[in-house]
């Protein structure tokens, strides 16, 4: 059963403020895959385009697949234009780099509970309907081509999932 939890505003990540452990879902992705990472805890990077999530879920749905990995601290950070979220244990990036601010909705520690349940459930299905459903539609889009295009910073990047798409 679905928590009933408040609707809260999506911001782009570069308006955060200071998260004070605040638990959190950043949109990475969207368009043909549709990616976020659903983390426990989040903190003010060493940048102010910085931020580091904690005990973050990665869940990706593309095509007729949907998979989930864990990580224990994801930064997400702004370079040279480029929004992207990296792995800190595996330095693997996270698709999909983008060139807008990725869209993040606070959400409260009992909403994270209930997603982390569910998929450790492999119910993904509710937990990307329950997102689907409070990330506004459009205004977003992010373009897979940045992976493989050799003029990309991120042609050579080892990535999670690789396999996936």
């Amino acid at each position: 059963m679905q928590p009933a939890i408040r609707s809260k505003e999506v911001t782009r990540i570069s308006e955060i403020g200071i998260g004070l452990e605040e638990s959190v879902v950043v949109q990475v992705e969207a368009g043909t895959f549709t990616g976020y990472l659903i983390a426990a805890a989040h903190e003010r990077g060493e940048l102010p385009s910085e931020i580091i999530l904690r005990a973050a879920i990665y869940l990706l749905e593309g095509g007729n697949e949907i998979r989930s990995a864990r990580a224990d601290e994801v930064l997400v950070s702004c370079k040279n234009g480029w929004w992207c979220a990296v792995d800190l244990s595996t330095i693997d990036l996270i698709p999909c780099p983008s060139t807008e601010p990725y869209p993040v909705l606070h959400i409260s520690k009992r909403g994270y509970q209930w997603m982390e349940e569910t998929i450790r459930a492999r119910r993904y299905r509710e937990v990307l309907d329950h997102l689907a459903a409070r990330f506004p539609c459009g205004g977003f889009t992010t373009d897979r081509g940045a992976m493989t295009d050799s003029g990309s910073p991120f042609c050579h990047a080892r990535v999670i999932g690789a396999a996936f798409g």
